[in-house]
């Protein structure tokens, strides 16, 4: 039986949160997570069948070349669209059914789930779209404050300097997007667990993860290298089964098919795990503080 935390934990407690919460949820989530699993199956057979030599044993960039010789249509971009749309909406059910797990309601049905999935699904667009222009206003900001003045200043400064001035600049936006990111990241939960709404989600996660940036950096930091490796296992499986069958149709329309549906399986429920831990311990950690703050001024008086 998953035991929910009711304490504040260590950046691997909350890892170690995760897992168990993944464990204990799976058998209530894994549907959420095998139809998007089944429909980004059914794209790789489309495009093994439309682009000859697709697969992974050929570089980024070969993709790309035998991508341009292969436009997609018109249909092929609408179904990338609603797979696309599907996978956020039945993430959002698995996060919905891991919060019912995690205060322990056995109440919240699989139905209620589907709901969930599809109700709130406008308002994580729109909460998607102002973290992007969120995303937009820090890049503008920075450039605004520190980059134009540099640019100004290159003219006359020597070629290595430059160098350095350009590559200083792209780093400090690449830090602001960073922080705004590890301020924004639980509003998912927010509109799925508490059903927040698209602005209310932002501000709920940017108030929770006030003043523990660093806290939830290196949460998140430690769960993608933790997915990382799993993804990396997987798709080894990938290049042993291509390798061993030449990477003929048996790879392209079976084995890779197949592969590409057991990753999203185990990582997919896994990340919104983590989503959901990482926001049950930041709530405990804010009402903690908030708690203890009543108490100091209840003492002061």
């Amino acid at each position: 039986m998953y035991v929910t935390p009711s304490e504040p934990q260590s950046i691997g407690g909350v890892i170690d949160d995760a897992i168990r919460l993944y464990r204990h949820s799976f058998s209530r989530c894994w549907i959420f997570a095998l139809v998007p699993a089944v429909a980004f199956g059914a794209w790789q057979i489309v495009m093994a069948g439309r682009i000859p030599g697709y697969g992974l044993q050929y570089s980024p960039a070969a993709q790309i070349a035998l991508a341009r010789q292969h436009p997609l249509s018109g249909a092929m971009f609408l179904y990338i669209v609603i797979v696309s749309l599907l996978s956020f909406s039945f993430q959002g059910a698995i996060a919905a059914q891991q919060g019912a797990v995690a205060r322990h309601d056995d109440s919240f049905t699989l139905g209620q789930a589907f709901a969930t999935a599809f109700l709130r699904l406008p308002t994580l667009i729109l909460s998607v779209i102002l973290l992007y222009l969120a995303m937009a206003g820090a890049v503008v900001a920075v450039m605004l404050v520190v980059a134009m003045p540099i640019g100004f200043l290159l003219g006359a400064l020597h070629m290595m300097v430059r160098a350095v001035a350009a590559g200083g600049s792209a780093l400090l936006v690449f830090i602001a997007i960073i922080a705004l990111i590890g301020r924004l990241v639980l509003f998912m939960p927010a509109i799925y667990i508490d059903r927040q709404g698209p602005l209310a989600s932002l501000r709920l996660s940017w108030r929770l993860t006030k003043g523990h940036f660093w806290r939830a950096t290196g949460i998140l930091t430690t769960a993608m290298i933790m997915m990382m490796v799993l993804y990396f296992a997987l798709a080894l499986l990938s290049y042993v089964g291509g390798y061993l069958t030449h990477y003929g149709p048996v790879d392209r329309f079976v084995i890779a098919p197949l592969l590409l549906m057991m990753i999203y399986m185990v990582i997919y429920p896994l990340a919104a795990a983590l989503w959901v831990a990482m926001y049950n311990d930041f709530k405990l950690r804010r009402e903690g503080g908030d708690l203890a703050a009543r108490v100091g001024a209840l003492n002061s008086a």
